[in-house]
């Protein structure tokens, strides 16, 4: 039986499973066909829900298949999206998301086949069959292609919305989930997902979170835009890490209008190493991300079985410390440096002080002038640093370069040194020691090799034109100390070479080693330098309480030299 009521508002029907029809219409007519169709549908769904099961009758899954079913037969009369959709899970009985989920079955039946939906309703009568309609999906989804289920299903249908919005209400779809997490939607509280309602940037407004409590077979969408003057870079970076492994991530430079604009076009996620495939959560940063720049953004939760997880995300950016200034240092002596304090550090809409590590200083040539990381000055407009072996004769703006890192590592402007490995260190790990056939009353001088024991120079400073400066500390087997000083620099070979001069405080001796090969590389660099061997001679006399002879010595090697440690 099918009872058509006086035309009231809206258009709808009520039609339990098995009926009978009853619609409410004031669309006109021509609306009819499809809200008949779909009220038919729920008739004919009955004899998959039995009344004694019908309480299992999900929602999404009725409503949607309805829906699904009635554009088959007559053009969509409802192509609007919903301002739920995806952005709370696909199987939610939410009536402001579960119509649509008629968009989730069109592409499964394009994808996999015209009969996805059938099938799946046929499961409820197999002994094999579930009463949740969405293990039912998952099965008929597994048995047309082995290697997928409602999971990877749904993550790529994801990656369809976002990479095709001129297909089927793709676009709208992206429209809607990005007013859902600005809250503008309701205005119900529990939709405030963002700090701060935008999501773009401006030179006092660069930080906001993403607090979000994430469900299975749900995403995240919206688009972050700069008005910066500055250029600057953009970091995404999971506050909490809770969800790496499972909450997948699909971003992109420039929002698309086309299908065209993503064919061949990398992600985000590949330009910063993760796979291309099903990239999961992780940190990201888009260099340049200047004004009129957009980078469009989602997250989705892609397993059905897992829990739901809270997500904490931050992004921020980090831009150009403007030099302002150079001039003498206050002392007489040095050069004083005055860069434009930019983030707004510390202060509302911009980044939390503990979140910066600090700033360097580079020169024209790309190397690092300061000894150790300079710290932010929290509430001030401009910042200085003095370098005192530095003379600021002839030197302007455009001799140096203040760079900017954060707590992850993440540094802009990038600096591309100039034939120069010195800039990202600060301490040089060595081994130095020798072979001897030995003479002398300790028990220890009698063994035919004496092993090497490690040597660290620490505290480096930088010089310039890849010359450093630093402490030589002695890592005995009850802890380290002084023993006296380095200097050394690094060559532009490629691989670069060392050169090494230390100065011994006990005895005052020197060792001078010329050329050591491959950086970083664990290797043994024979010296055949008479006066090094002298030197370690005397070390290790007085060291060991050993007796030497100069003609003993077989050689003198240095078994590993490697920077480490930046800063």
């Amino acid at each position: 039986m099918v009872t058509v009521r006086d035309l009231g508002a809206g258009a709808e029907g009520k039609t339990p499973l098995g009926g009978p029809i009853i619609l409410h219409s004031s669309q006109g007519i021509n609306y009819l066909p499809n809200i008949v169709a779909h009220e038919l549908v729920h008739v004919f769904q009955s004899q998959y829900y039995s009344r004694y099961f019908v309480g299992y009758a999900a929602t999404w899954f009725i409503e949607g298949t309805a829906d699904f079913y009635s554009e088959l037969v007559f053009n969509p009369y409802n192509k609007s999206v919903d301002v739920h959709y995806l952005s709370v899970p696909i199987d939610a009985s939410d009536d402001n998301s579960y119509y649509n989920v008629k968009y989730f079955l069109k592409w499964l039946s394009e994808t996999y086949g015209n009969n996805i939906v059938g099938d799946a309703l046929s499961q409820r009568r197999s002994k094999e069959g579930s009463l949740l309609d969405e293990n039912n999906l998952s099965v008929a989804i597994n048995e047309l292609n082995t290697s997928d289920d409602i999971n990877t299903a749904f993550e790529k249908y994801c990656w369809y919305v976002m990479q095709n919005p001129d297909k089927t209400v793709n676009s709208e779809i992206k429209a809607k989930m990005e007013t859902y997490i600005s809250k503008s939607s309701s205005g119900n509280p529990s939709y405030e997902h963002v700090s701060n309602p935008s999501t773009t940037f401006e030179d006092k407004k660069t930080f906001f979170t993403l607090s979000d409590y994430m469900e299975p077979l749900s995403a995240v969408y919206f688009v972050m835009r700069s008005k910066s003057s500055e250029d600057a870079r953009l970091v995404i970076a999971p506050a909490d890490v809770s969800g790496k492994g499972i909450i997948g991530t699909m971003s992109y430079v420039g929002v698309g209008k086309t299908s065209a604009d993503y064919q061949g076009k990398h992600t985000v996620e590949q330009d910063n190493g993760l796979s291309a495939d099903v990239p999961r959560l992780n940190m990201l940063t888009v260099k340049n991300f200047k004004k009129g720049t957009a980078v469009e953004h989602m997250l989705y939760h892609p397993d059905r079985l897992a829990q739901g997880l809270i997500l904490i995300m931050d992004y921020y950016i980090l831009q150009v410390p403007k030099v302002t200034w150079v001039q003498p240092a206050s002392t007489g002596s040095g050069t004083r440096i005055t860069w434009q304090a930019v983030g707004n550090i510390g202060r509302r809409g911009g980044i939390p002080a503990d979140y910066i590590k600090g700033y360097d200083i580079f020169d024209a040539s790309g190397s690092k002038l300061n000894a150790g990381k300079i710290p932010v000055t929290v509430g001030v407009a401009s910042q200085y640093y003095e370098i005192s072996a530095l003379d600021p004769s002839g030197k302007t703006i455009k001799d140096f370069t203040v760079v900017i890192e954060d707590k992850y590592g993440n540094t802009w402007p990038e600096i591309t040194p100039s034939n120069n490995s010195s800039d990202k260190f600060k301490k040089l790990y060595v081994r130095i020691g020798a072979e001897f056939s030995s003479t002398g009353p300790n028990e220890n001088c009698k063994t035919q090799t004496l092993v090497p024991y490690p040597m660290t120079f620490e505290s480096l400073i930088w010089l310039g034109n890849n010359n450093f400066t630093g402490t030589m500390l002695y890592e005995g087997t009850t802890g380290k100390w002084p023993v006296g000083t380095v200097t050394g620099q690094i060559s532009n070979d490629k691989p670069p070479k060392l050169n090494l001069d230390i100065s011994l405080s006990f005895p005052e001796t020197k060792i001078k080693l010329i050329d050591i090969p491959n950086i970083g590389v664990e290797n043994e660099y024979n010296c055949s330098d008479d006066a090094a061997k002298h030197s370690l001679v005397s070390f290790y006399e007085l060291l060991f309480g050993c007796e030497f002879t100069q003609d003993t010595v077989k050689t003198v090697n240095l078994i590993q030299a490697t920077f480490q440690d930046p800063y």
